[in-house]
């Protein structure tokens, strides 16, 4: 077979699948920092509180001419406001730079390295007003901040997890009055476990699968947990995201970590870590910090890939510690599915989603802005949140092989039926048949006993029938 025609006979076989790699969520619009200070910036983690303002920390970790600073955006604002710069305020010598963010309801809590003593630090924003701060470390007589953090991810409980540089590590920090009546953890220190000696407690920390690496380059970044997760459940996962040593390629990934509590994160009843595996590989981080990871309130795992092999941010499904990739945001430059009605990604390092999960915000380190994507309106919703049609999605991978995600809205409780047929009108699988409420759905098929071919799902709910094609490629 010659090279074009071997080409066309590709194309023709992947074409449904760059099609369909894009559903789900599209390319809004984009969030830029004031011209005069755009130079400053450089991009890092973000987060989004109570009110759907979403809030980014810009970092010197990566860039020594950027401003370690804090910033916020409303929608509706034509632009982000600068609510805090440390650079400014207090200086290197203080600050050597940010390294996390997440929110409390209305609270934003900020992840530093000190300075010249080289510790840990949280700062904790009331209301996000900068008047309103309150500073956890050792100089103020705070407990958990020995070494500097990276990530941080609040509960609902208002237990926020953070990754150590200190032997590769995790931190649970208690941020609850509820929890220090209850244990005497006082707010903003961590929750200890006994330990006498240094090496005692390096032995009681669990490591990242990576292991400990001393040189804390390849370090735990970002960290995620369910909205809404029961974190006093051992069952209840997070995960972390770690970047690889420039000498061990292949050293970095995310982990998810269960077996723990935020009573016990530490020690024999503490937490334990698996690496993340997923078919493509996808999940194998390169030196670049941070690869930035979020979880909806489904338990879907969203990931960016700012170097320049990747460029994508990506949905996956999760089974313990497998992933299977489920959609990818549309990007000009990714690798994999590159998509000229996406956003003009140069290095995509976080992702963050609205309180309702209909508009996700990726921020990107070099294009020193923040792309906004929305799901479809009819997926997006209504005045009261929910979606305003009853609609049936394009599977996801497809061709598949040989697992596929299909996802459904409905606008009203009602009986639903969703079943697979193959060509010859045969049921194959009943996926859906029992009654269901307003929401959006996301159903996993797994074809392996069946033979590779052509599939029909459909979908009856309320009056309406829609069916959609998929194929099945062993």
């Amino acid at each position: 077979m010659n090279a074009k025609l071997l080409l066309t006979v590709i194309m023709v076989v992947l074409l449904p699948f760059v099609v369909t790699a894009q559903n789900g969520w599209e390319f809004a619009d984009s969030i830029l920092f004031p011209e005069a200070d755009r130079d400053q910036v450089r991009p890092y983690l973000s987060t989004v509180d109570a009110d759907g303002n979403l809030w980014v920390i810009s970092s010197r970790l990566t860039d020594l001419s950027a401003h370690d600073a804090l910033w916020k955006w409303s929608p509706g604002d034509p632009e982000f406001t600068l609510v805090y710069d440390y650079t400014d305020r207090e200086g290197p010598d203080a600050v050597h730079s940010l390294r996390g963010i997440t929110a409390l309801g209305n609270e934003i809590l900020v992840a530093i390295r000190t300075g010249t003593m080289d510790h840990g630090r949280i700062d904790r924003f009331v209301d996000g007003d900068p008047t309103k701060r309150t500073i956890y470390s050792i100089a103020q007589g705070s407990a958990g901040y020995g070494t500097y953090i990276h990530g941080l991810a609040a509960t609902p409980d208002s237990l926020v997890y953070a990754g150590l540089v200190f032997q590769s590590s995790i931190r649970v920090y208690n941020f609850s009055e509820s929890f220090k009546e209850e244990t005497e953890v006082a707010i903003g220190n961590w929750v200890p476990v006994a330990w006498t000696t240094l090496e005692e407690l390096q032995e009681l920390h669990p490591k990242e699968p990576g292991g400990h690496d001393p040189d804390g380059l390849a370090a735990i970044r970002d960290i995620a947990v369910i909205p809404g997760g029961d974190y006093s459940n051992p069952e209840t996962p997070f995960f972390t995201s770690r970047n690889s040593h420039p000498e061990i390629p292949g050293f970095g990934g995310v982990a998810i970590w269960t077996g723990g509590t935020y009573y016990s994160p530490i020690g024999d009843d503490g937490y334990s870590s698996s690496r993340i595996q997923d078919p493509a590989s996808a999940l194998i981080w390169s030196t670049f910090a941070p690869s930035g990871i979020t979880l909806d309130s489904n338990g879907l795992l969203y990931a960016a890939g700012p170097d320049s092999t990747r460029q994508w941010v990506k949905v996956f499904m999760l089974d313990g510690d497998f992933a299977l990739e489920e959609t990818e945001f549309p990007s000009q430059t990714s690798i994999d599915f590159p998509d000229p009605n996406g956003a003009p990604f140069m290095a995509p390092v976080d992702v963050a989603l609205s309180p309702d999960e209909a508009t996700a915000y990726v921020i990107d380190a070099f294009a020193r802005q923040a792309f906004i994507f929305q799901l479809p309106t009819s997926v997006a919703s209504g005045p009261d949140g929910l979606p305003t049609s009853i609609n049936l999605y394009q599977n996801y991978p497809n061709p598949f092989n040989p697992l596929t995600a299909i996802r459904y809205t409905l606008k009203e409780q009602t009986h639903v039926n969703l079943a697979v047929y193959n060509i010859l009108g045969e049921k194959v699988a009943q996926l859906v048949d029992d009654v269901r409420g307003a929401g959006v759905y996301t159903v996993h098929f797994d074809a392996g006993n069946l033979s590779s071919g052509v599939y029909f799902y459909r979908l009856e709910a309320a009056g309406s029938v829609q069916t959609k094609r998929m194929t099945y490629l062993k």
